[in-house]
């Protein structure tokens, strides 16, 4: 579980370049494996405070609303 989260972690870090469908696919397996720690990374990657891409905020709103 933690290298999916790191995996995650990279994938956000890439900004406007990440890959969306990457980013899905791992939230998904990360909410099926842990849903407390996929409600904290969503959480982190949808709140408005945060500098976090457009790509990865889409993503987690995606995959939060599948939930």
């Amino acid at each position: 579980m933690t290298a999916l989260v790191k995996r995650i972690q990279q994938e956000v870090q890439q900004d406007e370049c990440a890959n969306e469908q990457k980013l899905i696919r791992r939230l998904r397996a990360l909410a099926a494996m842990a849903e407390d720690i996929f409600a904290v990374t969503v959480s982190m990657l949808t709140d408005p405070q945060t500098t976090v891409a457009t790509v990865a905020r889409r993503a987690a709103t995606k995959v939060q609303q599948e939930q």
